[in-house]
């Protein structure tokens, strides 16, 4: 609609300029000693028109020139984040399609594109990790924790998930320590190398939180509490003050299950 509207106007345009020139009957003198020049009006205002069309294109033209590098510039940078936005894609379906070599190698391909940089390196550590390279993958997240923001929280949850499957719990806690706000993600991490470091209390304690957050239903939790219960309890199996202190703490409905109530007997 725009369009036809811009056609229409062009031609009243050139018909009103037509039927203008046709009664037109000016004309310009110019006298510069020794010459005299005269011109139609006509032609002067067709002279004038040719001359400011010609200077817009030129204008135009030069200013294309000057932003050229620019543009060749912008250009590049959005043809390279297509391409790294495609590769990351690409190792991120080879990843969960369990083609792990294939997802590192466009993971490493990303990551050198430069587009989610960190991103890329977790997941090239990820890949390399269930490849057995846990050299490669411990280069990764070097790569990853350099190339990370102020939320350094996916490589940190990544990082702790690989540690707690080779089953270095202690790195892991130690890890966890860096996050100022743990998620629930993070509090079932802890919760796992709390319970590989046999940290009973901080496992009750982890447990209760967790419970808040629906992680676990009341029957889930309960069973992990009398576990954690039963082991403190045979921790201090050889020191009866601190046995005693343990046994105080222990809820009364907790008292009554048969594994907590055999491991303080």
């Amino acid at each position: 609609m725009r369009a036809l509207f811009w056609i229409v106007a062009i031609f009243a345009l050139a018909v009103g300029v037509v039927a203008i020139g046709r009664y037109n009957t000016g004309y310009l003198l110019l006298v510069l000693p020794p010459y005299r020049i005269e011109l139609s009006l006509n032609l002067l205002l067709v002279v004038l028109l040719l001359a400011f069309t010609a200077g817009y294109f030129l204008v135009r033209m030069v200013a294309g020139t000057v932003r050229l590098p620019a543009q060749v510039r912008e250009y590049r940078v959005a043809r390279r984040r297509r391409k790294a936005q495609a590769t990351l894609l690409d190792a991120l379906q080879e990843f969960f399609a369990g083609r792990y070599a294939k997802a590192e190698k466009a993971a490493a391909s990303s990551i050198e594109l430069g587009e989610h940089a960190a991103l890329c390196a977790v997941l090239a550590a990820r890949a390399a990790h269930e490849l057995r390279a846990f050299e490669r993958r411990d280069a990764y997240l070097a790569q990853a924790a350099k190339l990370a923001t102020d939320d350094d929280a996916v490589r940190v949850v990544t990082e702790v998930e690989l540690l707690l499957d080779q089953r270095r719990f202690q790195e892991a806690l130690t890890l966890l320590k860096s996050l100022p706000n743990k998620h629930t993600a993070a509090l079932r991490l802890e919760l796992k190398a709390q319970q590989l470091a046999q940290n009973w209390e901080q496992v009750l304690a982890l447990v209760d939180q967790l419970e808040k957050r629906n992680v676990f239903d009341a029957e889930q939790a309960e069973q992990i509490r009398h576990y954690a219960q039963a082991e403190n309890l045979k921790r201090k199996a050889l020191d009866s003050r601190a046995l005693e202190e343990a046994w105080q703490k222990v809820p009364a409905r907790q008292k009554k299950n048969t594994r907590i109530a055999a491991a303080a007997a």
